[in-house]
């Protein structure tokens, strides 16, 4: 089935019904207001002890040259950019959704750090 819904608002499925939820370079379109939106909703869907899967351009503490000048471009040049995600901090923001963070994995595409995270929706939540 395909179910079209707006993540920032209502996901079309009941409460505690969905196991696993995978993001794949999505998240980091969203503004910085509706990330915590999309997680809640993630969150309200997830069954307890559910988990949710992200991968995402990441931002690390440490920014490389090439992250500086995409996030140049990003906020200078935006006309330049095919999409208008940028990156984020992956980990924290699921974890300052309630997530348990268990699983990351750092990548590279392009030059650009990727994380991959894997996190659990707590009992109870």
């Amino acid at each position: 089935h395909l179910y079209l819904g707006d993540a920032t608002q209502h996901l079309p499925f009941s409460t505690h019904s969905i196991d696993v939820i995978y993001i794949s370079f999505t998240l980091e379109i969203f503004t910085s207001q509706e990330i915590p939106l999309v997680l809640s909703e993630c969150m309200r869907v997830l069954k307890n002890g559910g988990r949710i899967g992200v991968m995402a351009m990441a931002k690390r503490e440490e920014e490389s040259d090439v992250v500086k000048l995409y996030e140049w471009i990003y906020c200078k040049l935006p006309y330049f950019m095919s999409s208008s995600c940028r990156p984020i901090f992956v980990s924290k923001v699921l974890e300052d959704a309630g997530f348990d963070v268990t699983q990351v994995i750092y990548l590279s595409g392009f030059g650009l750090p990727v994380d991959v995270v894997v996190a659990e929706k707590r009992a109870g939540k």
